[in-house]
């Protein structure tokens, strides 16, 4: 692990954590966020890595309050631990310190300064866990910890920390997914290594992997459309009334409306002579209810303060009658009842649909994993899934590109001897009269390099902005296509033109179709 991955693995934790608890805006998040922002970035600019350490520290003060590092001879700030909440960050910070002691790859000179700074970072984690120990002991933190999370304490024979540690290593639901879908991009990828595929080129197996991550986006798609349904029904924004208007539905609920639709229209319609029925006997009790209150009303003005109490009490157990009998008799009304079908249909739909998201391999994904999500929740989990795993793809596959075509005068070009040279060329002049093959996997090299960048941001940042990655997407995938057309017609090296025209081609080939398939989903 480089420390860049240290840092990384904070951030992965923290987006963990993030789909478990409510609040994520107290400060120590904010620090824990700044910090891996600044963290991050210390490897790719070590000589100013002094000022991103000093922004490090600043943010961590946020974390909570100091106390005397004894082996750095400084004061150093930990996260205190007096909520459940805080106690669940606690952990997370606590495995982020016992980490540090795994770093062993990098720069030299990076490495030699981590490895004077174990001694702190150690004896910051001791007293990380005293505090984490500390509010463990108490018995009403316990109870309130276990009233805030019931799920977390369901082991038995286990103390309550190990129950805690264990339901927090527990993957999130993002993580399960990712997970899954990197088993079954991998196994698209080794058939293509294997030569079962070798009938195609890079290309295809990237609109393999898409079409994979089409089908989990859909999944996910449509548990937000019945998430959203419920939430609708439940607030009172949406009537059953308003089935019966289909156009004017699909108006006002132009994603979910043929859903929803769909759904209503599986679950039978209660028949005219019920309805009919049921009118009836309100009408019958309506009746009752006038006639009880008229009564009422004229015996109290008729006899005021003299009526004796038992004729009062009389009247009122009539009306109580009344009222009991409304409530025996009268049904739940059809727009209430059918409500309820539509939302017990929705939970259903829900959990088949999550069925359909599991793959064989992975940590399987269950209805409790959904439950606290709300649909913009779940809709959010969709585009961030389908960003990372198109962008994780798309690096993959250029990868691909590049060991495929690094042959013969590319692989000369571009031996660890000669590349420097070339590359400096590249970027001249003289280009032009350089093998396409060669220009084309430094550009592959290139964009592979800017998507993993895009790929950090997307993970370390604390909320995911769809439309700023819009725009860095667009403009990054812009930018090599127009490379791309330059240097196809710049070029005017003679020589190897079936193989140059080839490798022209599939980077071009990837980078339209990564562009195409991420305008789809953006």
């Amino acid at each position: 692990m480089n420390l860049t991955e240290w840092w990384l693995a904070f951030a992965d934790d923290l987006d963990s954590l993030a789909a478990k608890i409510n609040n994520t805006q107290t400060d120590s998040w904010i620090g824990a966020r700044t910090m891996i922002a600044e963290g991050v970035q210390i490897e790719a600019n070590f000589l100013w890595g002094m000022q991103y350490a000093t922004k490090i520290n600043t943010a961590a003060r946020k974390l909570g309050s100091p106390f005397n590092n004894s082996a750095s001879g400084q004061l150093m700030h930990l996260p205190d631990v007096n909520t459940p909440d805080s106690l669940l960050f606690a952990l997370i910070y606590y495995a982020h310190l016992e980490r540090y002691a795994s770093i062993n790859q990098g720069n030299p000179l990076v490495i030699s300064q981590l490895i004077n700074g174990r001694p702190g970072i150690q004896c910051a984690a001791v007293e990380m866990k005293r505090r984490i120990d500390l509010y463990c002991c108490s018995q009403e933190h316990r109870d309130a910890f276990k009233l805030a999370y019931p799920d977390s304490t369901q082991q038995p024979g286990a103390t309550f920390l190990e129950q805690v540690t264990h339901w927090l290593a527990e993957e999130s639901v993002a993580d399960k997914l990712i997970n899954q879908l990197e088993i079954a991009t991998s196994e698209l990828i080794g058939q293509y290594n294997a030569g079962q595929e070798r009938v195609a080129n890079v290309i295809t197996l990237f609109a393999k992997i898409e079409n994979l991550l089409n089908s989990k986006v859909i999944a996910l798609r449509e548990i937000v459309a019945y998430k959203k349904l419920i939430e609708l029904l439940n607030a009172g924004i949406l009537l059953t009334e308003d089935f019966a208007e289909p156009y004017r539905l699909r108006h006002n609920h132009p994603y979910f409306a043929t859903i929803w639709l769909d759904l209503d229209a599986s679950i039978p319609h209660v028949n005219q002579k019920t309805t009919l029925a049921i009118q009836g006997v309100r009408s019958v009790i309506h009746s009752a209810r006038f006639t009880v209150g008229l009564i009422s009303t004229l015996t109290q003005k008729t006899l005021g303060r003299l009526a004796p109490q038992f004729i009062k009490d009389l009247f009122f157990k009539t009306a109580t009658t009344v009222d009991e009998l409304t409530q025996s008799i009268t049904p739940v009304s059809i727009m209430e009842r059918r409500k309820q079908l539509l939302i017990q249909q929705a939970g259903n739909k829900i959990i088949a649909t999550i069925a359909i998201l599991n793959d064989a391999a992975g940590q399987q994904m269950h209805a409790h994993d959904f439950k606290k999500m709300s649909a913009d929740e779940v809709s959010g989990l969709a585009d961030k899934v389908a960003l990372l795993h198109r962008m994780v793809a798309l690096a993959k596959c250029l990868a691909i590109y590049q060991h495929e075509h690094t042959t013969g005068l590319t692989k000369f070009s571009l031996s660890l001897m000669f590349k420097p040279i070339t590359t400096l060329l590249s970027k001249t002049f003289m280009r032009c009269l350089i093998f396409n093959g060669v220009l084309f996997v430094l550009e592959a090299e290139k964009l592979e390099g800017q998507i993993k960048q895009l790929i950090q941001q997307a993970k370390t940042n604390t909320q995911f902005d769809k439309a700023s990655f819009k725009d860095k997407l667009t403009m990054t995938l812009s930018a090599a296509q127009e490379r791309t057309l330059h240097l196809r017609q710049e070029n005017k090296f003679v020589f190897f033109q079936q193989e140059g025209k080839k490798a022209t081609d599939n980077f071009e080939g990837v980078v339209t179709t990564a562009s195409v398939a991420l305008s789809r989903w953006l």
